[in-house]
C-alpha cells in the first residue's frame, strides 16, 4: 500500500500495512530554532519559511526527521471568506496582549511572544443578520453577493501548497448563505 491507500484504509477503520508518521506542518520560529540546535542545517530551515509547505526544503526536514509525508502536501481552493474581514485590533491589553478580529471574522487573543495558534474568543457572524452585514451588504435580489475566485489555477504549482485558512466559516459556506438570501 502506498501512502495514500494506507491513510484512506486508517480513516475507513480498515487492515493498513503502516501507520505513516505525518507532518502538518511547522512554525517559521521552531525550524529557525531547529536550526540553531543543529537538527536541520540554515539552508532547510530558511528554505523552508520562505516556500512552506511541500517544498524541496520541506521535503528535506520531514525525510531528516523520520516522517512520511506532509499532510498539507495537496492542491485545494482557498476556503476563506471572500471578501475577508480587515484585520482590526479591538483592544491593547495591559499585558501587552491584544483582541484582534482576524479575516475570518474570528475575534482571538494574540500575545506578545506567542507564535501558536491565537486563542479564539469569538466571532463577527454569530448570526444571519450579522452575516448579511458584515460579508454581503449589497444582498438583494438583483445584485450578486459575492465573485467567486475560489480556485486560482495560476498559484498551483508543485511546491505550492494551499492551507485551510478557517474551520469556522469557510467561503463557499458564506457563498451559499449569501445565494439563499438573494433567492427568498
Amino acid at each position: 500500500m502506498n501512502y495514500r491507500e494506507n491513510v484512506n484504509a486508517i480513516l475507513h477503520y480498515q487492515p493498513f500495512e503502516k501507520m505513516p508518521i505525518v507532518s502538518f506542518g511547522y512554525w517559521g520560529k521552531t525550524v529557525q530554532k531547529w536550526a540553531e540546535k543543529g537538527h536541520i542545517t540554515r539552508e532547510e530551515a530558511d528554505g523552508y519559511c520562505r516556500y512552506g509547505d511541500n517544498s524541496e526544503a520541506d521535503r528535506s526536514i520531514m525525510k531528516r526527521l523520520g516522517f512520511d509525508f506532509n499532510w498539507n502536501s495537496c492542491y485545494g481552493g482557498n476556503v476563506g471568506l471572500y471578501p475577508a474581514f480587515e484585520r482590526k485590533v479591538l483592544e491593547q491589553k495591559a499585558d501587552g496582549g491584544q483582541v484582534i478580529r482576524d479575516e475570518q471574522g474570528l475575534i482571538v487573543l494574540v500575545k506578545p511572544g506567542v507564535v501558536s495558534i491565537p486563542a479564539e474568543i469569538g466571532t463577527t457572524l454569530t448570526d444571519r443578520e450579522c452575516g448579511k452585514r458584515n460579508i454581503c451588504p449589497g444582498c438583494n435580489g438583483k445584485q450578486n453577493a459575492l465573485t467567486l475566485p475560489y480556485l486560482n489555477l495560476s498559484k498551483m504549482t508543485a511546491s505550492v501548497s494551499f492551507r485551510w485558512a478557517s474551520t469556522a466559516a469557510p467561503s463557499w459556506v458564506i457563498c451559499a448563505i449569501c445565494w439563499v438570501w438573494k433567492s427568498s
